[in-house]
Formats: structure tokens, C-alpha cells, sequence
């Protein structure tokens, strides 16, 4: 009997203990290191070298047995897409005291992108996550601008982006390779509604891509905020934290976040008081006075906003006088919903999603809304200034929940602005009437109603069972 029919009647299992336990370069290693040469690619195969380079040749390993390991994962069919279950002896193999750089280069050359994400997981060694960063530098082109088309056709970095639970090194360095916003530079052969259509859908394409980044890595929120910081995506990706995924939002940073947000009421206040002083017939000078603190104190981005309406040649002062009542329409029905109402989020299968915030951190920030929310009222209500419409309903609705104190003013406001409203429904269009809207009319009748019902009462009968 020769060694190879030897081999072939030894059972696996008890090749597995000698390459568990046997001294490296005795015989029994030996035979099982050859074993594991001769096995066809499969499971048998693999248990055997992952039991050898976690045994005998855990300290030092031949590179043609990292190599074995290496084709045992990345030559089975059909190629598996998210497991990364499917390379861990690719990656026992590529982490390995024994793997060169040059090994890792030429093994990492090999795979596919989905499998080049796989093998930067979290849990690599940094030496590994590098070489990972290095062949997916090598797979551009990187930094392209977005469009409408490159959404179905993801680049390298978004292959890689998608598995989840990624290295920090790899996530960061993806992140530098994805498309950057879509270019403004449309043909002049080209109508002007066209080439915006084309900017629009690439725009969402754009926005849906970090959309979709924030959620498969909620572990790496605050690293995809920082290294966002000053650039074109920060804000998207401020507002989907906000108001796409806020439950996976680790609470510490989902209330830094919609502080951050609740600034830019801050700034669409004073742009509502200067532009409206501006409507009365101040004249400009008067008015960049008698405000010169609050101007003094903005940011360069936020000065400038201030300037696009109060240059009448730009915007211009009356598109400015709301500002702060159109803040609050759009935050209340978007990217501030969930957190007012999280009892109403929901999976499209309906089912209630899981929150890292506790009720009361959710409750603390629906006060914080309730606040600006209470100031935008006052805005709303101004003598000859009164507007209200069926939009005004939902973040009324919100305020009422969540102030911890109704008061007859706020009553009476209110009250104003409900009649505003289903006078606003009659004549609007059939979404004006939705049964969420008139679900909320309803809610708001009941709060303001005589006697008034205790403020946290009625909240916690607003959001619904604390478990919501």
C-alpha cells in the first residue's frame, strides 16, 4: 500500500486531530498536509486546512497550503454574494503570519469585488483591511460623478459598501472611492427641463446611495459624519440619520443630530423677522442693524443664505417672510415624522421597529421640536399675517403632544389654525384631505378641548404605549 491509499483510508476526522495537536514537520502532519493537497475543493477540504493553520502550522505555514486554503474558497461555485462565512479560511489564509504582502496582493487580485468586501470584515487584522484598501484603489474608476445609470452599475466602492460590518479601515477609505455629486453641466443643445430631469434622477440616485450606506453600517455612523464633514453629502446624510433610519441611530448622536437640525430653525427665524421687517417698508440698512449681532454671529454658508433673500434680485424678501413656518411644515411631514411619532414607524411588512433611543430620549426631543414648533405658531398667527393650511396640520399636531404645557394662547392659536386648515382642505387638492390629516384634526380637537386633558397624559396617549 502506498502513502496516497494510506491517506485516502485515514478518516477525516482523525487527520483533523493530528493536524490539531502533532508537532509541525512530524509525519502525521505531514500526511495531513497532503491530504489536504490531494481533497478535491469542498467542505472536507477546507475543515482540514483551517484545522492545520490553527494547529501545527499556526506559527508558520508553507505559502502552497495558503494557497490551497486560498482556492478553496475563491474557485467553489456558485459564488456566494453577502456570507461571509463562505472566505473565512481565505481569510484564516490571507491574515496568516506566513502570507507575504506580495501573497496577499496576487490572492486579493483574484477575487471578485463582493468578495474582496467580504474579506475586510471588522474582525481582520489591519494589516489584511490595508491590503483590501489597496486593490480596491486598483479597481476604478473612483470619484465619478453620479448619474441616473451608474445607480444600476455601483462602482467597486459600493460593491464593498455593501456588506455590512466592514473593517473601520476599509469603510473609510470606501468611502473615498464613491461617486460624488452629480456634475450642473448640462448641453446648451439640450431644453433646461430635460437636462434638470437628468440632474434630479441622478441626484436620487445620489442621495439613495448614502441612504443605503448609513443603513447597512449603523455601527459607523459617527465615522461616516465626521469624514463627511464640510462636503456636499453631509447634509444628506445628516437628514437620513434623522429621518430614514433614526432607530438604528445610537442616542447620544441621534439627539447631537437633531440639534444640529433644529440650528437651521434658528437661522430660518431670523431670516422670517428681517424679511418680514423688510415687507413692512425698514429699509434695508435699519434692518441689517437692528439685527447686526444675529448676522454677526452666522457662518459664511449661513450669512450667505441670509443674503439670497434679502438681495431682491435673487430671492428677494418675500419668498423669505414664511421661512420659518416652511422650515417647520417640511421637517414635521420629513425627516422629523419618525421621532415625533415613532410609534407610527414601521417595515413595509408593518412591523414595529426596534429603537436603540429609549421612549423618554424620544420624548426629550419631540420637546425639543415642540419648542421651535411653538415659535413658528407665534409666526403664523402674527396680526395680518395669518396663513395656515392643511400643512400646518401635522407639526400643530406634534407641538400639542409634546409641549409639557398647553396654555390658553396656544389654545386659541390653534384653534385658528384648525379652521384655517379645513378651510384649506375644502378648496386643495384630494391629498389635502388624507386620513392622516383628518386623523390629526382630530387629535388636535381633542387636546385643546375644554377641560384641557394633563399635558403628559395626553402625550403618552399621543405616542402610544412607552414599548412604541
Amino acid at each position: 500500500m502506498d502513502n496516497a491509499q494510506a491517506q485516502s483510508l485515514l478518516p477525516a476526522s482523525f487527520l483533523r486531530a493530528l493536524a490539531a495537536e502533532a508537532e509541525p514537520g512530524s509525519a502525521p502532519v505531514r500526511l495531513a498536509a497532503e491530504r489536504a493537497r490531494a481533497l478535491p475543493i469542498g467542505y472536507e477540504r477546507g475543515e482540514l486546512v483551517e484545522a492545520l493553520l490553527t494547529g501545527a502550522y499556526r506559527e508558520e505555514a508553507p505559502e502552497w497550503l495558503l494557497a490551497v486554503a486560498i482556492d478553496n474558497d475563491l474557485e467553489r461555485q456558485p459564488e456566494p454574494y453577502s456570507d461571509r462565512w463562505a472566505v473565512r479560511l481565505a481569510a484564516r489564509a490571507l491574515s496568516h503570519p506566513s502570507a507575504t504582502d506580495a501573497f496577499q496582493a496576487r490572492s486579493l487580485r483574484r477575487c471578485s469585488t463582493a468578495r474582496l468586501g467580504m474579506l475586510g470584515g471588522k474582525d481582520v487584522p489591519e494589516r489584511l483591511a490595508r491590503a483590501v484598501v489597496a486593490e480596491l484603489a486598483s479597481r476604478g474608476p473612483h470619484r465619478r460623478p453620479m448619474t441616473a445609470g451608474r445607480s444600476d452599475q455601483p462602482s467597486a466602492a459600493r460593491v464593498v459598501l455593501q456588506q455590512r460590518e466592514v473593517h473601520p479601515v476599509v469603510f473609510t477609505a470606501a468611502l473615498d472611492h464613491l461617486p460624488v455629486l452629480p456634475a450642473r453641466d448640462g448641453s446648451e443643445e439640450e431644453p433646461v427641463s430635460v437636462w434638470h430631469a437628468k440632474w434630479r434622477a441622478a441626484f436620487d440616485a445620489w442621495d439613495t446611495m448614502w441612504e443605503q450606506v448609513a443603513a447597512a453600517h449603523p455601527e459607523h455612523h459617527r465615522r461616516l459624519l465626521d469624514w463627511a464633514k464640510g462636503t456636499h453629502a453631509e447634509p444628506v446624510i445628516r437628514r437620513h440619520l434623522l429621518g430614514s433610519l433614526p432607530w438604528a441611530v445610537e442616542p447620544e448622536l441621534l439627539r447631537e443630530v437633531a440639534q444640529k437640525d433644529l440650528e437651521s430653525f434658528r437661522l430660518h427665524v431670523l431670516i422670517t423677522r428681517l424679511c418680514r421687517e423688510r415687507a413692512d417698508g425698514s429699509a434695508e440698512e435699519t434692518v441689517r442693524e437692528r439685527y447686526g449681532a444675529d448676522l454677526d454671529s452666522l457662518t459664511a454658508e449661513e450669512r450667505e443664505l441670509v443674503e439670497l433673500y434679502l438681495d431682491e434680485e435673487r430671492l428677494g424678501h418675500e419668498q423669505g417672510r414664511d421661512a420659518a413656518i416652511s422650515w417647520i411644515r417640511e421637517a414635521a411631514e420629513g425627516r422629523w415624522r419618525h421621532l415625533l411619532f415613532p410609534g407610527e414607524a414601521a417595515t413595509p411588512y408593518g412591523q414595529k421597529h426596534d429603537w436603540l433611543s429609549s421612549p423618554e430620549q424620544l420624548a426629550s426631543l419631540g420637546r425639543m421640536f415642540a419648542v421651535g414648533a411653538l415659535e413658528a405658531l407665534t409666526l403664523l398667527t402674527e396680526a395680518g399675517r395669518f396663513s395656515g393650511s392643511h400643512r400646518d396640520v401635522r407639526w400643530a399636531h406634534a407641538m400639542l403632544v409634546h409641549l409639557d404645557e398647553v396654555t390658553s394662547t396656544v389654545r386659541e392659536r390653534v384653534r385658528a389654525l384648525v379652521g384655517e386648515a379645513r378651510w384649506s382642505m375644502r378648496l386643495g387638492p384630494p391629498l389635502a384631505n388624507s386620513r392622516r390629516t383628518q386623523e390629526s384634526l382630530t387629535a388636535i380637537e381633542r387636546l385643546i378641548a375644554e377641560p384641557v386633558p394633563p399635558a403628559r397624559a395626553a402625550r403618552s396617549a399621543e405616542l402610544g404605549p412607552p414599548e412604541r
